[in-house]
């Protein structure tokens, strides 16, 4: 967040501030409802719910309440383990 602020990003970080968690939270369980609600409508299957919305859902919050805001690295990380996949 300090990146934000040195650069003058209006970022969603800076917006939640202190709420930072429990913002993301909501979002994510948002997007956790939106993407049930359209496989419901898609007469989607187990399966679809299962590996499809809450394992993603799961791993998201587990790194929202896990990161350290303060910590680039630590944030870097987070963000890069759904881009690579370890050898």
């Amino acid at each position: 967040m300090r990146d934000d602020v040195k650069a003058g990003v209006k970022s969603t970080a800076l917006s939640l501030g202190e709420n930072l968690r429990p913002g993301l939270s909501v979002l994510i369980l948002v997007f956790c409802a939106a993407l049930s609600y359209a496989g419901f409508m898609n007469d989607q299957v187990v399966p679809f719910y299962v590996v499809g919305v809450a394992a993603p859902t799961l791993l998201c919050l587990r790194h929202v309440w896990t990161f350290n805001p303060d910590d680039p690295q630590d944030s870097w990380r987070k963000f890069i383990v759904g881009l690579v996949l370890p050898v």
